[in-house]
């Protein structure tokens, strides 16, 4: 056998071991509460960051967007412009050349056909409608007579 005083020497030591572990237990209870609420914590805040991050960013967006749209638009409004006087340069030079074309070609035919020659063609035109004029006053007569 186990003498008594070895006897209550082990139940001192397990009493001694017991009560030890019960307040590492209620230790390790606190720890854990503690670390619980730590970790909630920073859940929250971390989550109040992501939420203000992504304002920041969806601001950051639009700013992107607005400035991209603006510099777009104000590319587009640029080169409209430059096609604008481009078209109307080409147009201009091409009725410049159009012009100088007839007027070149007017003044060489001016200066092919001589001042008396006009006169021939005018008075033959004159005399063609002086007979069909006649004509036509003889056509009305002879109608005129036919329906009375």
């Amino acid at each position: 056998g186990v003498s008594p005083e070895r006897f209550d020497r082990i139940e001192q030591m397990i009493n001694n071991l017991l009560s030890k572990f019960d307040y590492l237990e209620h230790h390790v209870e606190h720890e854990l509460v503690s670390v619980d609420d730590h970790v909630r914590v920073t859940l929250d805040k971390l989550s109040k960051q992501e939420q203000n991050s992504e304002k920041r960013i969806e601001q950051l967006e639009k700013q992107v967007l607005q400035n991209v749209e603006s510099s777009l638009s104000d590319r587009i409004a640029n080169l409209e412009a430059a096609m604008r006087e481009a078209v109307q340069k080409r147009i201009k030079t091409a009725e410049q050349n159009t012009m100088d074309n007839i007027s070149a070609t007017v003044a060489d035919k001016l200066k092919s056909v001589s001042s008396s020659s006009w006169t021939k063609p005018f008075i033959f035109l004159l005399f063609v409608d002086v007979i069909a004029f006649y004509l036509v006053y003889k056509w009305y007569m002879k109608f005129k007579k036919d329906h009375l």
